[in-house]
Parts: C-alpha cells; structure tokens; sequence
C-alpha cells in the first residue's frame, strides 16, 4: 500500500512506471544504508527520502478516469504522456544508482580488506657535505680548515593519524673553534597534520557531497514538467480546442447533432447521447487543467528544491576547498560547513585538540617566545606549544648558544647550561592575548667576583607578563613586563638570592613594541622600546650585569604606484655598568636609508647609506667610533634582439679606521660588475671586482662558463686573474659540476684555487674544496 501510493504521489501512472519504481526504491534504500554503514557516525534524517517527494496524497476520481481515458487510448497517448522517453529517464535513473550502489559495495569491501600501514613515509632527503679551506679570512688565524656536515630529513606518518619530522645534523670539524655536534630531533609536524586531517575530510565529506545535491527531486521534478509540457499541449492543441468548442455547442445548440433523414426519437437518443459525450470531455477538459495546474506547480517546486540542493552542494565545494583552520576558527568554519549539507561529520577531540598544536619536539629545539623571557637560543631536550582558545607551553632541555663557538673554544671548559619554561594565556599569538610566563634555569656569564678570566654561572629564576592587542588585521601592539630573580654582585654575597622589591628596578625589565601596515598608502611603521635592569637575566642575551635601554623605528614607503621603496630607521643602545668602579656608558646609535626602484622591464636600482656611531664614557673621558656605509646596485635583464643578457654592478663604500675592525678591509672601495649571456644550453660571463684603500689596491678579473647536459646537470669553469698592488698578478681558477642521479639525487663539486691579500703586502694561496651528495628519499 505504502509503496502504491508513493508510485502514484511520484507519477501519477501506477501501471505505466511500477517496475522502474520498484528498482529506483529498492536500490535508493540499499544504497543509503550501506552509505549508513560506512559513514556511522553520520546522523541522518529518516525521512531524507521522504523529503524529496510531494506531500502524499489520494488519488480522487478524476485521477482514476483520466488513466482510464488514457489507456482506452479516447485521449491521444502523443497529446498527454511520451512513454517511451520518460520510460528511458527511470531507466537511466535505475542504472545509475545501480553503479552507485555497485561502487559504494566495492568501497565497502575494499576498506574492510586494506589496511594503512602503521609506519608511512612521507619523504625526505639526507645529504653529506665535505668542505675544505686552506686559509681562513677571519680576526681568528686558522689554516687547513675541514668540516664534514650531515644533514638529514625525513617525513613519517604514524597510523595514518600523526605526522611527524626527523631532522639529522651532524658536523665534525678539526678546528677549536668549531664544537663536534650531533643533533636529532622528532617533531609533530602541525601543518601536515593538519593538510592530513583536511585531506581526509575533504575525501570523506566530497564522498557526501553527492547527497547534497537532491537528485531524485530533479529527476521527479523533470518527469512533472515533461508531463507538465504533455498537459499544455494537449489542453492547446487545435484539435482540443475544436473539441471543446464543439461540446459547448452542443450543450447550448441541442439541434446541433439531428439529422435530418433521421426520426425525431432518434435525433433525441443521439441528441442525449452527444451531450452526454460533450459533458464528459469538458469535465474532463476543466479537470485536466487543474491536474496540469497542480503538476506545474508541483514540477516549479521539485526543481526549485534541487537548484536550491545545487547551491548548497556549491558553497560546500568552495568551503572544503580552503585550508581547516585550527583554534577557535574552526568552530566558525564547522557552523559553515553543517549549514551547507544535512549530513554532520564531526572531528573528534582528540583532532581537535592536535589542531591546536603549533610546536612539539623531543631533541634539538629553537625556543623564540617573548622578548624579556626565553628569545632565538636552541635547545636539546622538550617543547610543546597549543594554541585555541587558550594557550600554553611547556619546554625543558640543556641550552647551547650556538654563535658561541667563535667566542668560546670548543676545547675550554663550559659549564651546562639549562632552562625550564612554562606559559599560560587566553588568546592566540597571531591575534590578541595576554601570556604569563615562569622560567628557570642556568646561564654562564663572562663575569666572575674573583677572576674577570673566569667563567661563572649564575642560576636565574623570573617571569613576566605580555599581552598583545590586535587593533585591526594590519596593525598591532604588544607590551611585556618581567621580573627575574639573580644574584646582585653589589650588595649580595654570590651565591645568595635578592629579594623581591617593588621598587628595586634593577632586576626588572620592560618591552613595547608596535607594528603597523596601512595597504592604501603602501606605508609601513614599526617600533621597540626596551629597558632592561643591571641584574635582570633571562635567556635572552648575554647580558653581564649592564643597564640597557634601546629603542628603534623603521618607516617604509612605496611610490610611484609602488615602484620606488622608501626605508628608514633608527636605533640605539644605551649600556651603562655599575659594576666597574669607573663610570662607564656607551651609546650606540644605528641609522638607515635605502631606496629600491623596480619597473617592469626597466633596470632594478638599489641605493642605501648606514652611519653608525658610538660615544664611550670611561672615567671622565670620551671617546667617539664611528662606521659608515655606502652601497648601491644596479641590476637588469634584457634582451638584444633574440639573446638574453644579465648585468649586474655593486658599489660599497667603507667609512671607517682599522680601530674599528680586525680586517684589512678598513676605509675600503669595492666596485663589482658582472655581465652574462644567456644561452639555452649554456651561460657565459665576465666579472670585474676591484677593492682599494690606503694600504692596498686589489683586482680580480673572471671569466666563466657553464654548460647544461642532460637536462638537469651542468658543468662550469672559470678563470681569476688576481692583482694586488698592480704588481704582483697570480692566476687562479676553479671548476664545479651538479650531476643528477636518477630522478631526484644530486652529486655537486666545486674546487678552487683563489688567492687573497694577506700580511706583508702579498697573495696568500686559498685553495678550497667542497663536494656533497643529497640523496632524495621518497
């Protein structure tokens, strides 16, 4: 009975479309609750099938008659109802959903069958390098330098859930200056998680899609304009019309239908039997009208629901192809998404939860949290970093401050260094919040109470509280203000803690910064304030118990419809150390001015001046340093006639004296200029570089090749003429080579033998090697 009337609801023809009907049905429920089986945690509407189907109603008489009519064939089958086409249309529509339904069972099958693997790669690369250098052009006198350096990477991802990142450095050296080190990290790698995640439920909701779109409202609603166009045509075709016309005359005209040669009786049977007649086919004719009525309609409102499915079924497209956001956008974009299709997919709180992850990492670390607390020092231990609504991160190791290996030999004893960091906030760092952060730890200092040659370490202990206001999405401010508890080398004993004071501003330190993007005018304003206390400590800097104050802004500017880049800025440093019996003071301060002229097809023209000068207080005396520069570059890209050309000229200029530096390049002008052409298989090019001061005047001439085979391999060669002082001239050269193996792997060499000036106004031999091989892992 339930199944009749759904027939007769969708198409009025029980006996005409019952088969198909059947099928369609059939298969539409099958198909739907092995897509329930797939998709269990998918909550469905139980009369999703039901909503795509008029209301039901029961056929009344007329319905009954016009079938009957219909099928005794008084009404012209060609007038009302095309069988044949719209028997193809339920056909078709069978057969479709009979491959659907055929697919989904394969995929049925075929996710119970395979498995993912525990372990998946996801790439990587591991590349070994050897470099030599014979002489070395540093304050630090080191000959025959040597460093083997292993890099490695590599992409896993575990259970098909969590990616993660192994990263390898490993480097040994047989210079003092350069530790031995062996450095392995495993990270959580957020942005694969998270392009992991997205991919997974782009695939599983674009699998849903298809039942966005109301399919079977625009099939039915297809079959009720076809029999809608049926209905206009019969109710206006010229027959119809003559029809009706006549029965009206009849009905009016009763002599209309005698005949003459016939009796009066048998006019009047025929008569009554006419009338009868022409009754019948105007009922009929006002009742098929408000039948085609109702089919319009009808037809208007299934399609009207299925474009209505489309659009959805395209803001759901366009909202899966973006990126998932992470932290408290995702609620957002997730109301979005369940506005646009009635099946729900939620993500589990544990994905949730991994979405907020921003860093994580056992083994070599970089920790850049705030200015005042933990800032750009590396790490050999934890660090976790959530962001959502709230935030937190925890992070634990030993501390190496890499850029000490210049400083310190790696030979001299060091004492370890480590940290303990823990954070806690509301907000987001990359939009408003407010943080407050507790560390502890160990710091070596170059300062000792016995021995200003010894090395000292100090336990450190502080905290501080920073918050960020987002004013708009280009501009923004933040301030930070910390307190840190160290020894005080003045008034307490080493080894005692201070106590905490108020108004003791010695061990406090404080931060503004501001950052501003205006997109109408191309203008951008940045600016630092910074106080730091004589005995504030943090894992920041290598202070050593000295006031600081700094502070600096930058402007830039684009004109010209962003042709010509303005920039300026100004900085300095104000250090004063209460702990020398003397006054001691120095102010550093740091200027900038560069302009950058870009046009499309016009040479690239930079230009930039930066004077830097320093006043020193010792006692009563002052001394005054001061280092300039000057430097501008000139480089473009042309064409003369079919061959591509490169020039390229770099001016700098030095202003200052061999006080200020332990290079011989004080006081100095460099000039470079290179040109090149640019062939399709191979390159040619000249390069002139000539650097003089008052002490000497060096020039190098280059010539070079460079040959392209096999598509991603090339060789090169080139020749220097070395002069110092127009007198002595050496010849040197050097060759190098990039050779692909196979696919991905790369073998690349370079030797040189160059010369550079040296003590004694001569050429020094700089003979250099470098060959390293990257290995592509897939």
């Amino acid at each position: 009975m339930l199944v009749t009337t759904l027939f007769n609801i969708c198409f009025g023809q029980s006996r005409i479309v019952a088969a198909p009907a059947v099928i369609l049905c059939f298969c539409f429920c099958i198909s739907s609750m092995l897509s329930y089986a797939q998709q269990h945690d998918i909550k469905r509407d139980s009369s999703a099938f039901y909503s795509m189907l008029p209301v039901p109603q029961q056929k009344d008489s007329f319905d009954t008659k016009f079938d009957s009519a219909f099928l005794r064939s008084k009404i012209p089958p060609q007038f009302f109802f095309n069988h044949k086409e719209d028997s193809v249309l339920l056909y078709g529509t069978k057969s479709r959903i009979v491959n659907d339904l055929k697919k989904a069972v394969s995929v049925s099958l075929d996710n119970k069958v395979s498995k993912a693997p525990f372990l998946k790669s996801n790439g990587g690369f591991i590349s070994y390098r050897y470099d030599y250098r014979s002489t070395v052009d540093t304050p630090f006198i080191y000959n025959h330098l040597a460093q083997h350096n292993i890099i490695g990477n590599l992409g896993l991802t575990i259970a098909n859930k969590i990616p993660v990142r192994i990263n390898l450095f490993v480097r040994r050296s047989n210079s003092d200056y350069f530790k031995d080190i062996t450095d392995v990290q495993v990270a959580f790698d957020p942005v694969a998680y998270r392009n992991l995640l997205s991919q997974n439920l782009r695939n599983k909701l674009m699998s849903e899609a298809e039942n966005i779109k109301d399919t079977m409202s625009g099939q039915l609603g297809e079959i009720r304009h076809l029999q809608s166009v049926n209905l206009h045509n019969w109710l206006n075709n010229p027959l119809t019309k003559e029809r009706l016309v006549n029965a009206q005359e009849i009905l009016n005209i009763r002599e209309k239908s005698f005949d003459p040669k016939k009796s009066d009786s048998a006019n009047n049977t025929t008569a009554d039997s006419a009338q009868k007649e022409a009754r019948h086919f105007i009922e009929l004719y006002e009742k098929t009208l408000v039948k085609y009525h109702k089919v319009t309609h009808e037809a208007d409102s299934l399609l009207g629901k299925y474009k209505a499915s489309l659009e959805r079924y395209r803001q759901f497209q366009q909202l899966l192809k973006g990126q998932m956001p992470a932290g408290a956008a995702y609620n957002e974009w997730k109301k979005k998404l369940d506005t646009t299709a009635s099946s729900q997919i939620p993500i589990s709180s544990k994905d949730r939860f991994l979405l907020g992850v921003r860093n994580f990492g056992l083994g070599r670390s970089v920790l850049d949290y705030s200015e005042l607390t933990v800032k750009n020092i590396s790490i050999n231990g934890f660090n976790l970093e959530y962001s959502s609504r709230y935030y937190f991160a925890v992070a634990a190791g030993l501390v190496d401050f890499r850029f000490r290996d210049f400083v310190i030999p790696a030979t001299a004893q060091q004492t370890h260094q480590y940290v303990y960091l823990a954070r806690v906030g509301i907000g987001r760092p990359d939009r408003s919040f407010v943080i407050l952060t507790a560390y502890h730890g160990k710091k070596q200092l170059f300062f000792s109470a016995n021995s200003t040659s010894q090395l000292s370490s100090i336990l450190i202990t502080g905290f501080s509280l920073e918050t960020k206001w987002q004013l708009t999405q280009n501009i923004f401010a933040t301030a930070e203000a910390a307190q840190s508890f160290s020894p005080n080398y003045q008034t307490i004993p080493v080894g005692e803690m201070p106590k905490w004071s108020l108004g003791d501003k010695t061990n406090k330190a404080y931060a503004l910064k501001f950052a501003s993007y205006f997109p109408a005018t191309a203008t951008r304003i940045d600016g630092m304030y910074r106080f730091i206390g004589a005995n504030f400590q943090a894992f920041n800097s290598f202070q050593t118990n000295s006031q600081t104050t700094s502070w600096y802004v930058k402007a830039e500017q684009s004109v010209f419809n962003r042709k010509l880049k303005l920039s300026a800025s100004l900085r300095t440093n104000d250090f004063s150390n209460p702990y020398i019996l003397q006054n001691y003071k120095s102010n550093t301060v740091f200027k900038s001015l560069s302009a950058t002229f870009r046009s499309k097809g016009l040479p690239v023209i930079t230009v930039g001046y930066m004077p830097i000068s320093q006043l020193t207080m010792v006692g009563s005396q002052l001394a005054e340093s001061q280092f300039q520069t000057f430097n501008t570059s000139i480089s473009h890209i042309y064409k003369i006639g079919q061959q591509r050309l490169s020039t390229s000229v770099v001016f700098t200029k030095f202003y200052n004296s061999n006080s200020d530096t332990g290079f011989i390049y004080y006081n100095s002008s460099n000039l470079y200029v290179m040109h090149s052409l640019l062939f399709n298989h191979f390159t040619a090019g000249l390069a002139i570089s000539h650097s003089q001061n008052a002490n000497y005047n060096y020039n190098v001439m280059e010539e070079n090749f460079n040959l392209q085979f096999f598509k991603r391999s090339s060789i090169g060669f080139g020749i220097k003429i070395n002069n110092l002082y127009t007198v002595e001239t050496r010849l040197g050269g050097y060759v190098n080579a990039s050779i692909t193996v196979g696919r991905k792997d790369v073998i690349y060499l370079r030797l040189e033998d160059g010369y550079l000036p040296g003590n004694g106004n001569r050429l020094v031999l700089n003979a250099m090697g470098s060959i390293s091989y990257t290995k592509s892992i897939r």
